[in-house]
């Protein structure tokens, strides 16, 4: 790794580096903990790769950093969490692929942060719903941006303690599963619950049957939404969309891409409303 020291270095990008066990990272962290501001970390599970020589990363504090990024990792290890607890200005979150990852962690760090407004959760398993309830119940921030994506479904009462703590805020909202544990009525108390706010821009909703008809026709009712898009939804129909884009005064794009059940009619119908451009059917 190339020596940085004398560098005000703000933003550290790694990954790809499957046989790599992280020896030198603390130490290169170390010497930058001052100035970073970005932080993103992308190891190759495959090969497991744990980053077992973390274990001196304990005593670090960044006091500038917002964005932290990690992906593939095996093992989200008690030091990585003693690294988060101390971010005290930690905007921006993202977890991918972590199957290592508990709940204790959203608990015991996550949830401390007072000005974290963006988090993505995707494919990891072991957090459990409930315990995605309580962080969302029970952090100091308000989030703005939230991507989810826990690997094998998502629980209503889990979006709906996201959209009770976090209405006033939420204008971006990822959801994506090829299950959902629900009610019939799948994601239409969730978006039911963030229409009076009005807060809501940009919903997307993939590899899901909780996009129901009428969780599309409630969406029409939101009065600041600017842009969906709906990827591997086969309960989406044909009506549906027409009246998303017609009753929306606020609508500008639509993505809607692989959902059997809309015909190539209501994609042309769709850019004839809102424009060719304006809608995206890949």
């Amino acid at each position: 790794m190339p020596s940085l020291d004398q560098e005000d270095l703000r933003e550290f990008h790694m990954g790809g580096l499957s046989d790599y066990t992280g020896e030198a990272i603390v130490p290169f962290l170390q010497a930058h903990q001052t100035t970073l501001r970005v932080v993103r970390i992308a190891v190759d599970a495959s090969d497991g790769n744990r980053l077992e020589r973390w274990s001196t990363i304990t005593p670090l504090t960044f006091p500038v950093l917002h964005t932290l990024h990690l992906a593939n990792m095996n093992a989200l290890s008690p030091h990585m969490t003693s690294l988060i607890y101390r971010t005290p200005v930690l905007r921006d979150v993202v977890l991918k692929r972590i199957h290592s990852i508990r709940d204790m962690f959203l608990e015991a760090t996550l949830q401390r942060q007072e000005r974290l407004s963006r988090l993505t959760i995707l494919d990891c398993p072991n957090l459990a719903n409930n315990a995605i309830d309580r962080f969302f119940v029970k952090i100091k921030s308000r989030l703005r941006h939230v991507v989810l994506d826990t690997g094998y479904g998502l629980a209503l009462p889990t979006l709906l303690s996201l959209a009770a703590t976090h209405g006033e805020t939420l204008k971006h909202v990822e959801l994506n599963g090829d299950s959902f544990r629900g009610s019939d009525a799948g994601l239409l108390p969730f978006v039911e619950m963030l229409q009076p706010y009005g807060v809501l821009q940009h919903l997307t909703v993939g590899y899901s049957d909780a996009l129901t008809p009428d969780t599309v026709h409630a969406l029409a009712d939101h009065p600041n939404l600017r842009s969906v898009a709906f990827i591997e939804c086969h309960r989406l129909t044909d009506d549906a969309v027409r009246l998303l884009v017609d009753k929306s005064t606020s609508l500008k794009t639509i993505r809607v891409a692989h959902c059997r059940a809309v015909s190539r009619l209501t994609i042309h119908y769709a850019r004839g409303v809102l424009g060719r451009d304006a809608v995206r059917d890949t």
